[in-house]
């Protein structure tokens, strides 16, 4: 049984026997649970697996959200390296220094399973799938209960074995990888050192090697190197197994071929097609007689229903437990009948290219265009869709929990002291109200001292309060009760009282929270920025200090990646540097002029290339490439004598980008050119 948390944390939990989990699960669902989803449940579980069908046949859900959730519906997780969550290989051009996703022939048969994309394999398996039925039809009816039916492959296409082939190169993983192997690495010219090798064994070479593909494969760069530098051996053609090997169109970059790959995932040719690989996995042709004719009948063991508890034999239950450790494990079948292809020219994933901007033919439409009287230090885009404008200093607008719900605040700070005030915000302006704004608490921050203030607010998924100080501290503060059950039970903070997070040596001087992956970034004066859980309140790393003060930072919501914006000081050189967030470099850009402020879109990856704007003080809000930060092009807020832009922000769709300067202009963009919106 497995349990998916609001923190984005997951448990699996394994029982002795299915009655047992039966009766805890029982236990579980009796429990006052408001944000349950129970995906098993005959009725509400029916009606989100077909809601999921139908958005992904019309173009709601990428290929990748779609293959996540069928991986999970179908017992899949990725806490069980028997049950791993399962990908198909899509490509089979491994060799082309440029890839054509225009070109049926850049990939898979995926009506296909991936021992007979080679036709000359498919009489093999036919053969040997014929003989042992022909052996299994001569058995006695009383004695069949003691010999396998027949099948087409004596390996599987996901197991631990091969979880851990393709993820030995990454912590905990390396270390399972030796417990598996009798705490030795695997022969070199065995271990997983080339894309293109990897292919050829699964699809044509070996009758055993049926694996397919991981989800890291498309969004997890890091498994591809060895950035440990274990020692994998040399292979008999003289060659060092070190980073994967990749294909030339990837530039030998393990980041180039991640995202290259997921776009491949998300074409037009996978996105037609996708739906018969889904029904060899998880539809009508996983068994039977479709199976049979789609020569995709794996071992028996393999499948799911056989109760392994109801063989009386102990030595036989024994075997048959080590042959699915051994073996691996199908997922539970989701589809019976055919499964729908997805609706042709279907694009209700946004396709919204920034990048397009780059070209000489690019334009943008000016979609708003408004002057407030104060410089404007913040914007947001509300839940509504709504433009949410902070104008005057040490203020920022921060969604913080209050009396049993997040609520959208005004939080203040003064140099003059350590106090902090939080307000209500008027709900229908997204302003804070003027003549009606109501003070929810006032914050003394006693262990700030010796002149030391608060420099920066960001607020925590669960609405509590993040402050950046300079004394080098991180605040975390408990605020109106807390909704996160960890900092109140652990840490047993009253409202006001703080949780001091210590990595800085320097004062901090920017921070920024990313929702979608629980983690906090901060920056201080001395270009250090540290990387922080805000599950568990702890420090994760540090990332690779740039030259100069940290002005800026911020955390994409769709890849995960940090940039930082630094200075030495105004007039100076300044930089733009990119992380991943496992702390590898991307890029870092030198720019003209000081940034001050950083945004990422936030569209569907594989489907888009996303960029990050950079608002600079010499008034112009530059995009760079989200891939490597390659400049894009700039737009101008005003005409000369242009104002610094102080705040960037995207709508939540990414389809406009807004912008705001220290004279109170602000102006939002959409695209407009050919092939753009």
């Amino acid at each position: 049984m497995e349990i998916f948390l609001a923190s984005n944390k997951t448990v699996l939990l394994a029982f002795e026997s299915s009655h047992t989990r039966n009766e805890a699960f029982k236990k579980l669902l009796a429990l006052p649970l408001p944000n349950l989803v129970d995906y098993n449940d005959s009725v509400k579980g029916s009606i989100l697996r077909q809601s999921i069908n139908q958005r992904w046949q019309e173009g709601y859900l990428s290929n990748f959200d779609y293959l996540t959730h069928l991986n999970k519906l179908a017992g899949r997780s990725f806490n069980d390296l028997m049950q791993y969550p399962v990908f198909p290989f899509i490509l089979a051009d491994y060799t082309s220094s440029k890839l054509d996703l225009s070109d049926p022939a850049t990939f898979r048969n995926l009506s296909k399973p991936i021992a007979v994309q080679d036709e000359t394999k498919v009489a093999k398996y036919q053969e040997k799938y014929a003989y042992m039925e022909h052996e299994y039809k001569n058995v006695e009816p009383s004695e069949r209960m003691h010999h396998w039916t027949p099948y087409h492959y004596g390996s599987h296409y996901s197991n631990a074995g091969i979880v851990l082939h393709f993820l030995v190169r990454l912590m905990p993983y390396t270390t399972l990888f030796l417990d598996f192997q009798d705490q030795n690495f695997d022969i070199p010219d065995r271990t997983f050192h080339n894309m293109q090798t990897t292919w050829r064994l699964a699809s044509s070479l070996s009758s055993s090697d049926v694996k397919e593909m991981i989800p890291e494969l498309f969004y997890l760069p890091e498994f591809l190197m060895n950035d440990e530098g274990f020692a994998f051996g040399v292979r008999q053609d003289g060659q060092v197994v070190n980073d994967v090997h990749l294909p030339p169109w990837a530039n030998n970059n393990a980041r180039m071929f991640i995202l290259k790959h997921r776009e491949a995932l998300e074409s037009e040719y996978v996105s037609q097609h996708l739906h018969l690989w889904i029904d060899l996995i998880f539809g009508y042709r996983q068994t039977g007689q479709a199976a049979k004719q789609s020569i995709n009948v794996f071992h028996p063991a393999t499948y799911s229903g056989m109760n392994i508890s109801s063989i009386s034999d102990p030595v036989r239950r024994e075997a048959v437990k080590q042959m699915v450790r051994t073996y691996g494990q199908t997922p539970s079948q989701l589809f019976t009948a055919p499964h729908p292809p997805r609706y042709a020219g279907s694009t209700n994933v946004l396709k919204i290219n920034w990048s397009l901007l780059a070209s000489a033919n690019a334009s943008v439409d000016v979609t708003l265009n408004r002057k407030l009287s104060n410089p404007v230090t913040g914007l947001n885009f509300s839940s509504r869709g709504e433009v949410e404008v902070t104008t005057g200093m040490n203020r920022c607008q921060l969604v913080l929990y209050w009396n049993q719900s997040l609520t959208m605040c005004d939080v203040t700070w003064l140099w003059c002291d350590s106090r902090v005030c939080i307000s209500l915000m008027d709900d229908s302006l997204g302003l804070p109200a003027r003549s009606s704004r109501r003070t929810l608490a006032q914050l003394c921050l006693p262990a700030l001292s010796h002149g030391h203030q608060v420099t920066c607010c960001a607020a925590t998924p669960h609405g509590d309060l993040l402050m950046g100080c300079t004394d080098g501290l991180l605040r975390l503060v408990a605020f109106g009760g807390s909704k996160h059950y960890l900092l109140k039970q652990q840490f047993n903070l009253s409202i006001g009282s703080c949780l001091p997070l210590a990595g800085h040596y320097r004062g901090i001087t920017a921070l920024a929270v990313s929702r979608a992956y629980g983690v906090c970034v901060t920056g201080d004066d001395r270009g250090h920025c540290i990387l922080w859980d805000l599950n568990r309140f702890t420090f994760i790393r540090s990332l690779a200090e740039v030259a100069s003060s940290v002005t800026c930072l911020t955390v994409s919501s769709s890849l995960g990646d940090v940039a930082c914006g630094s200075c030495q000081s105004p007039g100076h050189k300044s930089f733009v540097t990119c992380w991943t967030i496992n702390g590898h470099v991307v890029a870092q850009r030198p720019v003209s002029s000081q940034v001050l402020c950083l945004a990422y879109s936030s569209a569907t990856e594989g489907v888009n290339v996303n960029v990050l704007a950079a608002g600079l003080r010499e008034g112009l809000v530059r995009l760079f490439s989200s891939w490597d930060l390659s400049v894009i092009r700039d737009l101008r807020l005003m005409p000369s004598p242009a104002s610094p832009i102080t705040a960037v922000t995207f709508s939540n769709d990414s389809q406009a980008l807004y912008a705001g300067d220290c004279d109170g202009n602000v102006r939002g963009w959409v695209v407009t050119s050919a092939g753009g919106l």
